[in-house]
Formats: C-alpha cells, structure tokens, sequence
C-alpha cells in the first residue's frame, strides 16, 4: 500500500501530496512499497562492484539461472541490482557484463534492449547504454497509472474476499509487524506486497493483477529513494487495509490505496527536489 491523500481524483506534485501526507499517515513509514521478494528475482547478495552479485550470477551464465536462459538471467540480474540502488547514468557495458555474468555478450545485450524496454536503461549517443535517470514525469505517470488500476484490484478484491483471503492476508500482516520491529525494509517491503496481492488475487482477474504488479515494479527505484528511508516503518495503514478487506468495504478499500499512491508521489517528489545523491546509490559501471 502506498501513502496517498483521500479521495485524490489523480497524484498531484509535491503542494497537493505533501498535504495528503500529513492527512493520510502512509502505508508504509513514509512508503511502503514492493518486495524484496518481488523485487529481488535473483535473491542474491550485495557484491563488492556495485550491484547485486547473485550467486547465480557468480557461479555463471544460465545453467545458474535454474533453467532459464542466459539472457533472461542477465535481465533478472542486471534488473535487480538497478532497482536496488544502481547509480543513474552508470555506464552498462557488454563486455564487462558478460565477464562479470560468465556469458557471451549475445544474451547481454538481448538483456539491455529489454531493460530499456522497462524503461530502466537509455542509449545515448557516444556513451552507450547507461543506467536510466529517475525522472518527476516518469514517476508521476506511473502513480497515476497505479492510482486507478490499484483502487480497482483493491475494491474488487474487498469485496470478494473470503476466509482464506483474510487468513493469508492475517499472516502477511504478522509478517510487517515483524519486519518493521525489526527495521528490516526488504521484508518489510516483501510482505506488504503479498498482503495487498492476497486481497487484489480474489478478485479473480489475472490480467488485472499482472498490470498492477507491472507498474508497482515500475516504481521500485522510486520507492526505494524514501521508503524507510524517511521515517520509521509503519503498520498502521496495513493494519487499515486488512481491516477494511475485512469488512469487505470496496469503497472504504479503494479509498485507502489510492490516498497511499498519492501520498507515496508527494513523498517522492520531494525528494527528488532536494536531487542526488539517492539513498543506497552505488556509483559504479557494470
């Protein structure tokens, strides 16, 4: 759940959230955003160059990807360390990839053309491919994307919620308290995601659920700017989500996540005014 102002029509800059926020209190310290399970496709460690060095990735190429091919573990990989603190503008290059990943350059450089399809790389003329830079506009489109598609899958999901729906969503709650005693924010992130997914997967609508788990991804270098990062986290709007769902409140419910998507862009704008460096930055080429 994100922070977000109630009954906002669509994210509005920092002037409009930054009200919202002091209204709203957040779902999640500030923030609260996707998991580090979601986020984390790789599941690797933090390396000594700047990323995250999976152990897939050191053991080498796709047999270390379980199966998948060399290309789809270099854009597991190559994705995950970007969202978790790559600096923008670090330069992205074939050859010192393909070494690092113990692949040919082939699959790395199918794994760039699709990470700049995520918007997560640029090519620039006589410097290559680099790290794409965080953007006001581009996070702005994303919110306001997620605004309606998560109101949507939230209200649709309160209201055919049953039993099993609220145990799961009971333990994905237990979960976020834990993590947040523990100031543990990829844990803390991770069972957010699965309690507003729990509550989004009973409605039912596949295409729907991966649409919001698309743009919620598309955030993550974003949210990470802020999330726990300003502010302790927080359980309180979780525990405000699971209890509308409860209740099986689809007005109540839509309101919640859409005040949190909100409040999460004001959040982020404003730190995005006060420009780099961003939280967890790791300066460094690939």
């Amino acid at each position: 759940m994100d922070p977000a102002s109630p009954g906002a029509s669509t994210p509005r800059r920092r002037a409009t959230t930054r009200a919202a926020a002091e209204a709203a209190g957040g779902t999640s310290g500030g923030t609260k955003e996707t998991g580090a399970r979601g986020a984390r496709g790789t599941g690797g460690k933090r390396g000594t160059k700047g990323g995250t060095t999976s152990g897939a990735g050191r053991r080498g190429g796709a047999a270390a990807g379980g199966g998948r091919s060399a290309e789809d573990h270099v854009h597991a990989i190559l994705r995950d360390e970007i969202e978790h603190g790559m600096a923008p503008g670090t330069p992205l290059r074939l050859s010192v990839i393909a070494e690092r990943l113990g692949v040919s350059t082939m699959p790395v450089r199918a794994a760039l053309k699709r990470l700049e399809g995520d918007g997560l790389v640029r090519v620039l003329a006589r410097r290559g491919t680099v790290v794409a830079p965080l953007e006001l506009d581009d996070i702005e489109e994303i919110q306001a994307i997620r605004w309606g598609i998560e109101g949507l899958a939230a209200r649709l999901g309160a209201e055919a919620a049953t039993d099993a729906t609220l145990t799961a969503m009971r333990g994905h709650l237990e979960r976020i308290r834990a993590a947040a005693a523990a100031d543990d924010r990829d844990a803390y992130l991770a069972a957010t995601y699965d309690l507003e997914d729990a509550c989004y997967a009973a409605a039912d609508r596949p295409r729907l659920l991966e649409t919001v788990r698309h743009y919620r991804r598309a955030a993550l270098r974003y949210v990470r700017v802020v999330v726990g990062i300003q502010g302790a986290l927080e359980v309180p709007p979780a525990e405000r989500f699971y209890a509308a769902a409860a209740a099986r409140d689809g007005a109540l419910i839509e309101a919640l996540i859409q005040e949190q998507i909100s409040r999460l862009f004001g959040l982020i704008a404003d730190r995005m005014a006060a420009g780099p460096p961003w939280p967890g930055e790791r300066a460094t080429s690939a």
